[in-house]
């Protein structure tokens, strides 16, 4: 047993995304091992790409892990901004108000980010679908590891954002999800997640 110095922690953390990023491209392809924390599913046009979130620090993880998605889909410094700010509050909430397992799942339609999801155990929608419509006022820190609210989501979205029942990929647990649009090239956001038909990832 021994301590572990703060760079060492953030050391290890990067070390940790970076092989989650690593097994979701290996599921693409097929080739994801048993016991990493990320799965893929694929069809013609749509992927479907989901990561655990692990407790303690999942707004965090759930940023890096979506900035790394949307940089390689050209968009500006802003537009990344403002994604990675609205995934940190899901994830920060999720935490808050939800209960584990955590996941962030993003869907690409022809090789474009357009949706962002992210789960938790409880199935419970009720004080989310209030707290998406509500219009009370936003401010403060731009990056907070201490939410703001689900006003700031809408506000970031333009509106495009959602509360549905949703099943984790990676754990096969029931719960909700809340999501949004991601930003495009085109400007285009979409409103729901794309009709995937797709296999949960890792089972038949």
């Amino acid at each position: 047993m021994g301590f572990t110095s703060g760079n060492s922690a953030k050391a290890d953390e990067a070390s940790l995304l970076s092989r989650r990023v690593a097994a979701a491209n290996a599921a693409e392809t097929g080739t994801v091992r048993g016991g990493e924390s990320a799965a893929a599913a694929t069809t013609a046009r749509v992927r479907m790409l989901a990561w655990t979130l692990e407790p303690g620090g999942a707004a965090r993880q759930a940023r890096t892990l979506l900035e790394g998605v949307l940089r390689g889909a050209g968009l500006d410094e802003a537009a990344v901004f403002d994604a990675k700010l609205a995934v940190a509050e899901l994830a920060g909430n999720a935490e808050r108000h939800g209960r584990p397992p955590y996941e962030m799942r993003v869907f690409i339609v022809g090789g474009v980010p357009i949706w962002c999801e992210v789960i938790d155990g409880d199935p419970d929608l009720r004080r989310v679908a209030a707290a998406l419509h509500d219009s009370g006022p936003v401010g403060g820190d731009p990056l907070p590891e201490h939410g703001r609210g689900l006003p700031l989501l809408r506000q970031l979205s333009d509106g495009h954002c959602l509360a549905y029942p949703a099943t984790t990929s990676c754990t096969g647990v029931h719960g909700k999800a809340v999501a949004f649009g991601l930003p495009t090239r085109s400007g285009v956001r979409h409103m729901g997640p794309p009709w995937t038909g797709l296999p949960e990832p890792g089972r038949p």
